[in-house]
């Protein structure tokens, strides 16, 4: 059986990563999260997913002198906290703690000087007016 996808490539990426799950499923792809297989359905082939890899958690810190207007959002440099490796590939996301109308992006980056790159968002729709 033959499927045709519609893709974007990127020429260079610096990191392995999934762009889409679109042709996922189109192969009608099985992920078991336990085992680690990937079968697809269509053409009846199983696939081993990853390797095992030990995740650790640091804390970025951002100014908190950052201003955005109403619905506006920047990228913003944020300290790492800890002993985070240089160059480290790392999934930045936003904390719980953090205000209804702040919004942080999820972002695959690396570490550039104990620093990351963090999408922001102001979502209010309101200035927090100072009279």
């Amino acid at each position: 059986m033959e499927v045709t996808l519609n893709l974007l490539v990127a020429n260079k990426l610096h990191v392995d990563a999934i762009l889409g799950v679109d042709a996922l499923g189109a192969f009608g792809a099985v992920m078991d999260v336990a085992e680690k297989p990937l079968a697809l359905k269509i053409t009846m082939e199983i696939l081993p997913l990853g390797v095992m890899i030990v995740h650790q958690s640091y804390m970025s810190k951002m100014a908190a002198s950052v201003r955005l207007p109403p619905r506006g959002q920047a990228l913003v440099m944020a300290n790492v906290a800890g002993d985070a490796p240089e160059k480290a590939t790392v999934l930045v996301e936003g904390s719980l703690g953090l205000p209804p109308t702040l919004c942080v992006a999820k972002t695959v980056c690396s570490v550039n000087n104990g620093q990351v790159v963090v999408e922001v968002c102001n979502a209010s729709t309101e200035e927090s007016g100072s009279g």
